[in-house]
């Protein structure tokens, strides 16, 4: 019942992420597009297929549609997919992240705050990503040992949502 909740939460999300997304191609010229600036439009496409595919999968859930058990599986393959490639996306982004600011000569509190965001997005998916392939169908560790690292990265949201 908690992933119907969760799901739930999620209904519509593919639509912020995509006027964000939008919103930043247009602010961006095409001159300061490099390659992080793609990873992250890349992650943002990722992230919409995982939350329409998951409105599909709610909208199922719920009775609203029927689709074919067959469908069904190929869209949770493709949701489960997509969340596998954001959380890659997100870690190396958050490692390049990490080796910039290592490198640039920032005000030295300034650079703390953002090593310190980076460094928290960088667990957090290295923390998500054996629950992503467990869900796709790669088990080489225990159904338990995904609850907790999905705990601990749920909790790990939070803090980062009440904290300054």
């Amino acid at each position: 019942q908690f992933s119907l909740v969760r799901k739930f939460f999620r209904l519509f999300r593919f639509l912020n992420v995509y006027l964000s997304m939008k919103k930043q191609w247009k602010k961006t010229v095409s001159q300061k597009r490099n390659f992080n600036f793609y990873i992250k439009i890349l992650t943002s496409l990722s992230l919409i297929i995982f939350y329409f595919t998951d409105n599909l999968l709610l909208l199922n859930k719920l009775n609203i549609s029927s689709f074919s058990t067959n469908t069904i599986k190929l869209i949770q393959y493709y949701s489960d997919l997509s969340w596998v490639i954001e959380i890659a996306l997100n870690i190396l982004t958050s490692s390049l992240g990490l080796i910039e600011l290592n490198n640039k000569k920032e005000k030295y509190q300034l650079s703390k705050l953002k090593q310190k965001k980076q460094f928290r997005s960088f667990i957090h998916n290295i923390f998500d990503f054996p629950i992503a392939m467990y869900y796709l169908g790669y088990h080489p560790h225990t159904q338990q040992l995904c609850y907790l690292l999905g705990t601990i990265t749920s909790l790990m949201s939070l803090q980062s949502m009440y904290s300054k």
